[in-house]
């Protein structure tokens, strides 16, 4: 169920998306009660973006996590909260760049979404 995107300004090189994508399927089984097989994370690194006046300094990582409706606020409060922090922890290095972080937890559309899935 849960549908993540990760998206990072190109010039944040330093940032490793495989390992943050890990704590947010952790994350998700916490605070949203979703099960590990069925997270699925694209990450997409952008490299044509504009950050503010175009400063080379400045950069971006923004998450968006979608997941099926019957979650109450406060879960999704603390699970894009958990995100949040986990984010801050996983770039604490990011010395010389000004990073903006950003989180939003999103609905899908229960009545439209559709999922099959094919195993061996």
């Amino acid at each position: 169920m849960p549908q993540i995107t990760v998206e990072w300004s190109g010039n944040f090189a330093a940032f490793d998306a495989g390992t943050f994508a890990r704590h947010i399927h952790l994350r998700l089984g916490e605070h949203a009660d979703a099960a590990l097989a069925n997270c699925k994370t694209r990450l997409v690194r952008h490299d044509a973006f504009l950050v503010s006046d175009g400063d080379p300094a400045g950069a971006f990582i923004h998450v968006d996590l979608r997941i099926l409706p019957g979650r109450s606020a406060q879960q999704k409060q603390s699970l894009g909260a958990a995100v949040l922090t986990d984010l801050e922890q996983a770039v604490a290095h990011a010395a010389g760049f000004d990073l903006q972080l950003t989180v939003e937890v999103r609905e899908l559309d229960g009545d439209n979404y559709h999922k099959r899935r094919l195993s061996p």
